[in-house]
């Protein structure tokens, strides 16, 4: 076959390999992510809409990886002379991938807003009011970019039959639009990156956390970049779909895919804290408790298990004051001045330091 080509054709290159490395193997790290996510999730047992988006993100991109699959099956990743018996195939399994990228960055960027409003959930009103109003911009925009590529032809079947009768969007609008849609996740990105900035800027935290913290939020521009990357890239007017239209689905693939591994790494703070906070050996026990608490995926349980067993330790010794015709004074009679005093003082100051990651959404980790 390739010796009786007429000479002016491309050479057979397959870069569907590459393709299917590259997004597998990030699909995988994505998945890892999650799944390390879930078991701290389980063990603190602090699941949240953020940790639902992100699950049901991990599923949208593994089966993203699938479709990626078909697609070079029928030759995606070759020039289209040489694939013509199954470019249908090819083009509609293309559509499904694009569809498929669209909802996985809509649901990464889900997750980070619901994080965020964990955080912030009792301070900074202006900035969860803007969230929520993200989430629905977000959400919009999301939905709009599916339907156009699922409706860009009608009947839809003509957008990979072009021998069917109907209509089609025009090719050069295609490419605006998903330059647009680019440029929108480029922004959204950046203020994903940049609101947790501000508002970790002022979490009594030492310093150490606070720069880790900053270098995991500033990996969140990868996908600022994979966004620019597809938009640039982007050209729904090419002769060779198949072929030049492997940087796009690439782009794409690990816009979705790293997004959604930065998005899991700040619930895994309690994996490896203890790398990061970094105490001192001279520390007080006041601050060795303090270090222990952040860095413990268990100390929400322990402290839970602790209070019941002064509840339950004070219960037997009131009973037994009773039965002996005694007066029986609580402990917290005796230390109130003490608690009154963190109250008035530092409270707010130690309730930011003892914030355990998952216990966000029920407020301070303190146990008092």
């Amino acid at each position: 076959m390739a010796g009786t080509a007429p000479a002016n054709l491309p050479p057979d290159v397959n870069l569907g390999p590459m393709v299917l490395g590259l997004l597998w193997g990030t699909t995988t790290l994505a998945t890892i992510v999650v799944g390390l996510r879930a078991y701290v999730r389980l063990i603190t047992r602090a699941q949240g809409w953020d940790d639902y988006f992100a699950y049901i993100a991990a599923i949208n991109v593994i089966f993203g990886a699938i479709v990626n699959s078909q697609q070079v099956h029928y030759g995606f990743g070759r020039h289209l002379v040489y694939v013509q018996p199954t470019v249908q195939e090819v083009s509609k399994w293309t559509i499904i991938a694009e569809i498929q990228s669209y909802s996985a960055v809509m649901l990464v960027k889900l997750s980070v807003c619901c994080f965020l409003l964990r955080v912030i959930k009792l301070t900074h009103k202006k900035v969860l009011i803007f969230i929520y109003i993200l989430m629905v911009f977000l959400t919009g925009v999301g939905i709009a970019a599916m339907l156009v590529d699922a409706f860009q032809c009608f009947p839809l079947a003509k957008a990979w039959n072009k021998d069917l009768s109907g209509k089609c969007i025009n090719p050069q609008v295609l490419t605006r639009l998903t330059e647009v849609f680019g440029a929108i996740g480029c922004a959204t990105d950046f203020a994903c990156v940049v609101i947790p900035i501000f508002i970790f800027r002022s979490l009594q935290i030492n310093k150490r956390t606070k720069i880790a913290l900053y270098i995991i939020l500033l990996l969140g521009l990868i996908t600022a970049a994979c966004a620019i990357g597809k938009s640039v890239t982007s050209s729904f007017q090419s002769a060779d779909l198949t072929y030049d239209f492997v940087p796009v689905e690439i782009w794409a693939g690990f816009e979705g895919n790293f997004g959604l591994t930065v998005a899991c790494i700040p619930a895994l703070r309690p994996l490896f804290a203890r790398l990061l906070q970094g105490t001192s050996k001279g520390s007080k026990t006041s601050d060795s408790d303090t270090s222990m608490r952040l860095s413990n995926p268990f100390a929400s349980l322990i402290s839970r298990n602790r209070t019941r067993a002064y509840q339950s330790r004070e219960a037997e010794a009131e009973a037994e004051a009773e039965s002996d015709g005694r007066k029986f004074v609580p402990l917290t009679d005796i230390t109130i001045s003490t608690t009154l005093e963190v109250d008035t003082e530092s409270r707010e100051s130690i309730d930011k330091e003892m914030m355990h990651p998952y216990d966000m959404d029920r407020g301070p980790g303190m146990t008092v």
